[in-house]
């Protein structure tokens, strides 16, 4: 323990020209201004950059990078989101791109709640012959901010709602859609996605 060193870690999204979305990225022992530099440097012209969380990692003897990293945790902790179908990070207030495919139209839609054990508040929302299964935790309390996201679906406002569920990430996502009705999708996934462009 007395040989321990740390070392501070940054963890930062940012836009470039001519790149679709954000990238999040993860550097070891810089500021803001020398990973700026650093993208820069390597050809990039930066839109806008944004810090998302840091602190520090403990390196043992022998060791040449912390023992752990964010591994893209706190990026999805603080509301950023992997695009699949764009390939890159959402910044909290973006919506994603649309998925491809044709969607299923349904007639029926519910939601069934089971009580809650242990900390744990388990829901599926079912759609045709579809089944979701939402495992809510009371470390992470979604109800707050799904009351919200469904009051602005009133308001044909279409945004989407992660689900943190203690690690693992639940997207519910609305679009519009043709002839007055939506498209409903349910996405679970898991956080550890990255690429690196300041390297």
């Amino acid at each position: 323990m007395a040989d321990d060193k740390f070392v501070s870690l940054l963890l930062y999204a940012v836009r470039l020209k001519g790149r679709e979305g954000w990238y999040v990225d993860e550097v070891e022992g810089l500021d803001m201004p020398d990973v700026e530099k650093r993208i820069t440097a390597n050809g990039w012209d930066i839109l806008e950059i944004r810090e998302i969380n840091r602190g520090a990692r403990r390196i043992r003897p022998g060791e040449e990078r912390a023992e752990q990293t964010f591994d893209f945790l706190f990026a999805r902790m603080s509301g950023w989101t992997y695009d699949l179908a764009a390939d890159c990070w959402r910044a909290p207030d973006e919506p994603i791109q649309e998925p491809d495919g044709s969607p299923t139209h349904v007639k029926q839609f519910a939601v069934e709640f089971e009580p809650p054990v242990a900390g744990w508040f388990r829901f599926e929302i079912q759609a045709g012959g579809s089944v979701s299964r939402i495992h809510a935790s009371h470390v992470f309390d979604p109800f707050p901010t799904l009351i919200l996201w469904l009051e602005q679906l009133v308001q044909a406002k279409y945004t989407r709602l992660s689900i943190d569920e203690e690690g693992e990430y639940h997207e519910l996502m609305v679009f519009p859609a043709e002839n007055d009705l939506v498209r409903f999708i349910s996405v679970s996934e898991s956080a550890d996605l990255s690429t690196e462009i300041a390297g």
